[in-house]
């Protein structure tokens, strides 16, 4: 688990970028050059702590030309965007409204899903970024085979409303 103290919403944009290109260039598991196909990302924390302000800024490592915006009222939406000649389906998901969700399939996200291939034939990858995930059922992630998934917290520095505390670790 890593610790990031932060000073203010660009602090936190880079290291949504940096955690971007750190994640699709290095194996969690391996340590080498692996890249996973598909990711998950479970962002958790209070309302305001910068969760979309991340996967705004994730999209942006990405090469996503469309706004990416909290989906709080239609619940997903899905961008496309590269990164390294590769087609990268950024799927973007907020529990905010629900009591619970047993799993993503749910609300027809599959993990894992075929991605279309990239230039020279590569195959795509998945990043599927759910805030307020810890509505999402925990056995869910007992299910998921090949995918690696990130634990994302957020916190409001206790008077210091523009710093945050963001964890990342992988499960």
């Amino acid at each position: 688990m890593q610790m990031y103290q932060l000073k203010n919403p660009a602090a936190t944009a880079k290291l949504a970028l940096d955690f971007t290109s750190s994640m699709l260039s290095y194996s969690t598991v391996t340590g080498t050059k692996e890249v996973a196909q598909s990711y998950l990302l479970l962002l958790k924390g209070e309302m305001g702590a910068g969760k979309t302000h991340f996967v705004k800024a994730l999209g942006s490592a990405l090469n996503i030309a469309n706004t990416i915006d909290s989906p709080t009222f239609i619940l997903a939406k899905e961008y496309q965007g590269s990164y390294n000649s590769q087609v990268v389906d950024l799927r973007h998901i907020d529990l905010w409204r629900l009591e619970s969700l047993n799993g993503l399939e749910e609300l027809g996200v599959q993990v894992n899903a075929e991605v279309s291939e990239g230039i020279q034939g590569v195959q795509g990858i998945q990043i599927i970024c759910v805030e307020w995930a810890e509505k999402l059922n925990p056995d869910y992630l007992k299910r998921l085979n090949n995918c690696t998934v990130f634990e994302v917290n957020f916190a409001i520095v206790s008077n210091q409303p523009e710093q945050r505390q963001i964890t990342i670790a992988p499960l």
